[in-house]
């Protein structure tokens, strides 16, 4: 039974962290669909917006300043009767440009709708798709619920289409899967929501050499102004530290764990076999080959084994539905993670009973019945 529960801790830590490793893999190759590289956004109070925009567009290693809603917001939309859940943003025309995200048809926003948060929308290719399919989105109009987080008078319940942007990841839907589904409204800087500084940098200029130069400029205008000027660069690598956290604790907790299967089936098979000596000297006396007699060794660890594994994944299973909730995209399902797990547990198994095998075969029939 001891042996048993350790299999199963060690088959629990080694898939977990399987399928945490998987789980990075799959955001770490995840197209993006926009460019970070020299982007910054930038935390300023709401009446230092509009003076820092204008600092910031006089700044010659500046190539352009925009704004956007803080987070992206899950809400329905609805286009020619079909109501779809997907994500929404407020920006400036400058987003698309500052994220090299290209108008696949239709156009921008200008700044005159801009400024008026007018009643247009551009939308991704995933949310055209979905809304109309087969269909040009352009001049197609948009109806949304006034429950969005965002709605206040200034936006209105219903927007014409105006443009069509190729898709960018936004985040992961309740099955894991990359969501690209976005509607994208106008604001501007001096906009009375919660929106933020956007800033490209021209040039290959380095993280904080950037930051440096957008705090100088904020400081002209307010000193301290910057609540925060933070790196997209860095909010891309920032979604692979909950994967790595937890990668670097299952992995740790699973190296030891198969430390203690190891020691722990050698352990009761070394036992097993003394307690066995004269059966095995029998075996063989009566013509068991070798291998027979060590194949018995190897079926008694790959039961314990299996049964521990057995009782591991699925455990594993119900810890990754859990932690699948909390950090996506890690999927419960995934089977390689499972099989990758299982099989170095037994592996692990069968290279503990190597020397108990070993020692079952050396069984010299001749001593071990002599007292018989």
């Amino acid at each position: 039974m001891l042996v048993v529960v350790q299999v199963a801790v060690c088959a629990l830590l080694l898939i977990s962290a399987a399928i945490t490793l998987r789980g990075e893999r799959t955001v770490a190759s995840q197209d993006t669909g926009i460019d970070p590289r020299g982007v910054f956004d930038v935390h300023v109070g709401e009446k230092l917006r509009v003076p820092v925009t204008a600092r910031l567009r006089a700044e010659p290693r500046v190539s352009s300043v925009g704004a956007f809603l803080e987070y992206p917001v899950a809400s329905e939309a609805t286009g020619d009767g079909r109501t779809m859940r997907m994500n929404y943003m407020l920006t400036s025309p400058e987003y698309f440009d500052i994220f090299r995200i290209p108008m696949v048809r239709g156009r921008n926003f200008s700044q005159a709708e801009s400024q008026a948060e007018a009643a247009v929308v551009v939308v991704s290719e995933t949310a055209a798709r979905r809304l109309w399919p087969g269909q040009d989105a352009v001049g197609r109009t948009v109806t949304c619920p006034r429950t969005a987080p965002f709605y206040v008078a200034a936006h209105p319940a219903s927007a014409l289409v105006i443009g069509v942007a190729r898709d960018s990841f936004q985040d992961w839907d309740e099955q894991g899967r990359p969501q690209r589904a976005c509607l994208y409204f106008p604001t501007y800087a001096g906009s009375s929501l919660r929106v933020l500084l956007l800033v490209g940098m021209k040039g290959q200029i380095g993280i904080e050499s950037a930051r440096r130069i957008i705090a100088a400029d904020v400081d002209a205008v307010a000193p301290g102004g910057a609540d925060n000027i933070e790196s997209q660069e860095d909010v891309q690598t920032s979604r692979l530290f909950p994967f790595r956290i937890l990668l670097d604790i299952t992995g740790f907790l699973g190296a030891l764990a198969l430390l203690m299967t190891l020691s722990g089936v050698y352990g009761v098979l070394s036992y097993l076999v003394t307690q066995r000596r004269r059966e095995f000297g029998i075996r063989i006396a009566l013509g068991a080959l070798g291998q027979d007699v060590a194949a018995m060794v190897f079926r008694q660890s790959l039961k314990l084994a299996a049964l521990g594994a057995a009782a591991g994944a699925l455990l594993a299973y119900a810890a990754a539905k859990i932690i699948g909730n909390i950090i996506q995209p890690i999927d419960p399902l995934d089977w390689r993670g499972y099989a990758g797990g299982v099989l170095v547990v037994l592996a692990a198994a069968l290279a503990a009973s190597c020397v108990p095998a070993r020692r079952a075969v050396r069984v010299d029939p001749a001593v071990t019945l002599r007292c018989d």
